[in-house]
């Protein structure tokens, strides 16, 4: 693998360390990722509705990643939707595409045509429907009575999909409305994802130095406490923070990252808008 970001040759690493995309099986999973994964499988084993919030970087599309990772492809038909401008149209275009199916152009003959795709997986060929919304915090009014009508319809096997919708904490504020009061007492399961202890943050550093085949202690104490506490417990920030760390100390020629190397790096390549 070409070292192209400059320090994975010397610090002895085979992958690119603190990046969105590493493998499921070496994420760090703390209490409350954990919880997470393990509510939204109850939901889906059981078709029911669920809402999953948490500030910007919290690691919502990661544990929405190991859950969908985690179902049966035999048992489980995964449909995800990320659109910041969700219409109804497109609730029912997006999935249907990725079924395979070619939408029609008008909303209530896509909507039908979604149905008719919905029955045939649950009721002839027996599976789970699992539909992840993302971004919902940004799903207009409208949209959101769609799917509750979504929500309203039933099979003979009861109801006919699991539904998710992820996204930052402003989605309560969405939910909470007045006119949204029809879907939000549909709630079946709450999931917030909050961000990393001092304690997680270490061993979060940890997880990843070992998914890139890292041997050493490669980050003092000293630097992981500032780590947490300018990141404030968030993957995303601490991702960032570690790479350029691990480039500064790459380019000094130290093997070591220390406090002073970790804030050498937070002050010139973090703008202060990002931390918390």
């Amino acid at each position: 693998m070409s070292d192209n970001i400059g320090f994975l040759k010397k610090f002895g690493m085979i992958r690119v360390p603190f990046t969105p995309n590493i493998g499921i099986e070496y994420l760090s999973k703390p209490e409350q990722f954990a919880d997470t994964l393990n509510r939204l499988n109850y939901v889906a084993g059981n078709q029911m509705f669920a809402v999953l919030t948490g500030i910007v970087g919290v690691g919502k599309s990661t544990v929405l990643r190991a859950f969908s990772n985690g179902l049966s492809p035999e048992s489980y038909e995964v449909l995800y939707i990320s659109q910041s401008n969700l219409s109804p149209r497109w609730l029912y275009s997006i999935p249907l595409n990725q079924m395979g199916i070619d939408p029609r152009f008008y909303a209530n003959d896509a909507k039908k045509q979604f149905h008719e795709a919905l029955f045939s997986l649950t009721a002839v060929k027996h599976k789970n429907v699992v539909m992840i919304i993302d971004e919902a915090h940004l799903i207009n009014h409208r949209t959101l009575q769609e799917i509750r009508f979504l929500l309203n319809c039933k099979f003979d096997a009861g109801n006919p999909l699991c539904l998710i919708l992820a996204g930052q904490n402003e989605l309560w504020q969405v939910l909470e409305r007045e006119e949204n009061m029809a879907i939000s007492q549909r709630i079946d399961m709450i999931c917030r994802m909050t961000a990393l202890t001092d304690s997680q943050v270490g061993m979060y550093i940890a997880s990843h130095l070992r998914y890139a085949g890292a041997k050493e202690q490669i980050f003092s104490s000293e630097a992981i406490e500032e780590i947490s506490r300018k990141s404030q417990g968030v993957p995303r920030l601490i991702n960032k923070i570690c790479t350029h760390s691990l480039l500064y100390a790459a380019s000094q020629g130290t093997e070591l990252v220390t406090r002073d190397i970790v804030d050498s790096a937070i002050k010139n390549e973090l703008p202060r808008c990002v931390l918390l």
